[in-house]
């Protein structure tokens, strides 16, 4: 299986929502797996109200690490999205942590904006709006244990090049429309020498425009005028991946249909949360006779851990997900904690 730590360098953090738009794309990328993770299909509020429907506010739970807090108590209230989880296969997730490696464990309530019933590795841009890689899309790429219907893994990786083919004809369709409807050019003031450049131009120096002076020069507009149609350029773009969610979620029943959470056989499922509010907490708690046999150096040596104050922002602390290190594993207030947390997600 492929864990998600191996894709740390891809996924975590946060990417400029126009590196997004305008990424370099061919039909080679179609069956590459590394370029397939970068092609990302976005979803906001809005976008899942319509696709979806209107749903009901979800609890769940979020692992993160200590430094990552205030950000999180930040997010609160705000339409930044917060991926969580309701489902884990493997109780050791509460311990491990996804992509920060743990430590605290959030109880979070939310607008659902996209249920998955497993984790699609969505990324999120500086806005705080969550994209979902084709790649997850594909049981190839995805790297889950997913039990599929006959017939039904060979339907997704037709899909999945069903909508690789439609964001190239998306593309391509909006560079059209910006050089030669009449609407646009006489809104925007796009003229014969713009009209050149974005005929012969890649969609990827749309995004270039207002940031490469030689691009800008070719273009024959000025900046302000160049900022406006990349702007054009991002709404449409936006529009046209909802059409594509519109036209294909329906036959994602495995990765989007919760009822089929069962189907999955290891890993855990991925809830995107927006409008959050931090319920309460679980910090991880390490109790004293460390596996390596660190700490306590001895017995009249102090565990350094022991009065350790942890940060969680002003979030009350239910409990404590206590390990005992000496077994590598929870103690028994440690599982009292685990099944507590599971308890309170389970869809």
């Amino acid at each position: 299986m492929k864990r998600f730590k191996q894709f740390l360098t891809e996924v975590v953090g946060q990417r400029d929502v126009q590196d997004i738009v305008f990424m370099h794309m061919d039909k080679y990328d179609k069956d590459d797996t590394s370029a397939l993770r970068k092609i990302l299909l976005p979803m906001s509020k809005k976008m899942s109200e319509r696709i979806f429907g209107v749903r009901n506010r979800l609890t769940a739970a979020h692992i993160t690490s200590e430094g990552k807090v205030d950000e999180l108590v930040k997010m609160q209230g705000t339409q930044k999205s917060l991926a969580c989880m309701t489902n884990p296969s493997d109780p050791k997730i509460w311990r491990e942590g996804v992509a920060t490696g743990g430590g605290i464990v959030f109880i979070v309530e939310g607008y659902p904006t996209l249920i998955s019933n497993m984790d699609v590795y969505s990324r999120v841009d500086d806005q705080g709006r969550r994209y979902v890689p084709l790649a997850s899309l594909s049981p190839k790429s995805s790297g889950w244990d997913i039990s599929y219907e006959s017939g039904y893994e060979e339907m997704l990786e037709k899909l999945k090049d069903s909508i690789f083919n439609s964001i190239l004809r998306a593309r391509d369709a909006i560079k059209h429309e910006i050089a030669f409807d009449e609407d646009v050019a006489k809104e925007y003031g796009v003229n014969p020498e713009f009209q050149d450049f974005i005929y012969t131009a890649g969609w990827p120096q749309l995004g270039t425009m207002t940031r490469n002076s030689d691009v800008a020069n070719a273009s024959g507009l000025d900046k302000k005028s160049l900022g406006r149609i990349k702007a054009y350029a991002i709404r449409r773009w936006m529009e046209e991946m909802e059409r594509i969610w519109v036209n294909n979620w329906r036959k994602m029943k495995y990765v989007f249909d919760p009822e089929l959470m069962s189907t999955r056989n290891e890993g855990w499922n991925e809830i995107n949360l927006v409008d959050i509010e931090l319920i309460k907490c679980y910090p991880i708690s390490e109790t004293a006779g460390d596996l390596w046999g660190d700490f306590p150096a001895g017995p009249d040596e102090e565990d350094p851990f022991e009065n350790e104050v942890i940060d969680t922002g002003g979030v009350p602390i239910a409990g404590y997900i206590e390990i005992d290190m000496s077994e590598d594993d929870y103690s028994d207030d440690g599982w009292a904690a685990v099944l507590e947390i599971q308890r309170e997600i389970q869809l």
